[in-house]
Formats: structure tokens, sequence, C-alpha cells
């Protein structure tokens, strides 16, 4: 294996093999899906594609037995099948655990990694869904520092209980302060989450988001909620644009309509993704 090829700089199983497959092409070796396939053991070329495509997880007999044919050593096996675990898990704390896991074999084994440690609060954020917008709400002029209150204000879909194990961490991460008046208010107008949090993490807020979206569907009226949906047809060489312009969406509607003197919270979740490849 040629040594400039980083196994530590993937975050994804598939992607590393993937790469791995073209590195090797590349150099003059011819591997097929279906020779692929039956050196991991899956017996069906449409698996490995799929596999490599991101489509389908990886078994971890099949990451060992491609690994022995790459000739990774024992330190990258056991980084991939910790990275592979890490996507497959979505409860918070197994999910920091494995990171850390990852990121102690990356920092030992890759003389390249410029170590990067996790602050408590990029990865404390992420852990439960109302922790951010709690945190809006106490940006606004109009918000209360009684739970009850606030439970009220977020039409019960949070408990007392989660309410004051969020202002404790909110206070510990030092977003929030007491003010001579007694009442919670932000420090800091915006938080910016950095690079490195998990993927899994991520995930896992999303899919509470989206969860938490789908039942206003039901629950919410017509005219306190807005949907639209539309398919696109697009090259596949625009993606990257028009990931650009919902980024850009999404930072000017939040620059020109966000303001203290707002009395509602709103949150916006967009999700692009494939459902047909001609």
């Amino acid at each position: 294996m040629n040594r400039t090829f980083n196994i530590y700089n993937f975050t994804s199983v598939s992607k590393c093999f993937c790469e791995l497959k073209e590195h090797m092409e590349s150099k003059g070796e011819k591997l097929s899906y279906s020779s692929l396939a039956a050196i991991a053991n899956l017996g069906s070329r449409t698996k490995m594609k799929k596999i490599l495509k991101g489509e389908m997880q990886m078994p971890k007999h099949s990451l060992t037995k491609l690994a022995r044919y790459f000739s990774l050593d024992c330190h990258q096996v056991k980084y991939l099948e910790t990275i592979r675990l890490l996507n497959l898990q979505t409860e918070p704390e197994a999910i920091i655990c494995l990171h850390e896991k990852a990121m102690e074999l990356k920092t030992k084994h890759d003389a390249t990694y410029n170590q990067h440690k996790l602050s408590n609060l990029q990865v404390k954020l992420l852990k439960k869904w109302y922790y951010l917008p709690l945190l809006s709400y106490f940006k606004l002029e109009s918000s209360s520092c009684d739970p009850a209150a606030i439970r009220n204000a977020f039409h019960g879909k949070i408990t007392i209980e989660q309410i004051t194990e969020a202002i404790d961490v909110l206070l510990e991460l030092n977003l929030i302060s007491i003010n001579t008046d007694g009442e919670l208010k932000t420090i800091n107008d915006s938080v910016t989450l950095l690079d490195g949090i998990p993927r899994a993490l991520i995930k896992k807020f999303h899919h509470d988001m989206i969860e938490k979206a789908k039942e206003t569907i039901y629950n919410v009226p017509v005219d306190k909620r807005y949907l639209i949906s539309t398919s696109l047809n697009i090259d596949e060489s625009d993606l990257d644009l028009i990931q650009t312009k919902i980024n850009s969406f999404f930072l000017g509607l939040e620059k020109e309509f966000s303001n203290k003197q707002g009395k509602l919270i709103h949150q916006m979740n967009l999700q692009l993704f494939n459902i047909c490849k001609s």
C-alpha cells in the first residue's frame, strides 16, 4: 500500500474502500465489484457496489476481509471498525465515546494529524434537540426564566425537567448568564459549531428536528406553519452550487428577519436528497 494513502483521513468506511479501489486501479490493478464481493464474502456484486456508494452498511466480516486484501495494519483496521460502529450508533453518549476512541487512534497512529479535540460546547449542544431552540429563546427580550412559562411557550413539547437540565448545560457552557434582575440572557448573539463534530451526532440532531417537523403536519394549523416540496431534475455537476445557494438562502433569512424583539421562534429544516437516478 502506498504510504501517502492515509486511512485516518476517512470518516466513512464506504468512502475509504471506494478510494482504495480507485487508488489500486490507478496503479494498473483491475478490481471489479464482483471480485471485491468475492473477497468480502458478500456473494453479490450489487451489494458491493451499494456498500461502496454508501447506500448499504458494510458488515464487520467484509471490512476485515477487505482490510486484509488491501494490506491494512491492525491499527488501521481498528480505526475503520470504530468508524463503522460510530456511523451505526444513534445514542449521543455512545457516539461521543466512539468518536473519542477514533480520535485516540488517529492521534496515536497518524503522524500527519494536527490534534483537534471537540470542545464541550460543540458536543453538548447537539446531544438534545431542545438545547439550541432554548438558546434562541433566551435571546428574546420577552423571554422568561420560569420553567413553567418556558414549557408553555414551547407548547408543552419540553418538560420542566428538560428545561431545568438545559438551563444548567447552557450556564455551564457560558452561553447564558443570570443578570442583576435574575433574568436568563444569552452572552453572545450567535454560536458557531466548528468542524470535528461526529457525523452520527449531527444525524441524530437532524433526525430529532425532522421528527418534530413531521408532528406539525397534523398538529399545527395550516396558517401557523408553511410546507413546500418540489422534485428537481438536475445535473450532478450542479449539486455543489445548489447546496451553496441553499446555505446562502438560510443565512440571508437569519440576517434579515432574526431579531431580539421577536415573539416567535420558528424552526426550518431543509433536506435535499436523491430519489431517482436514470
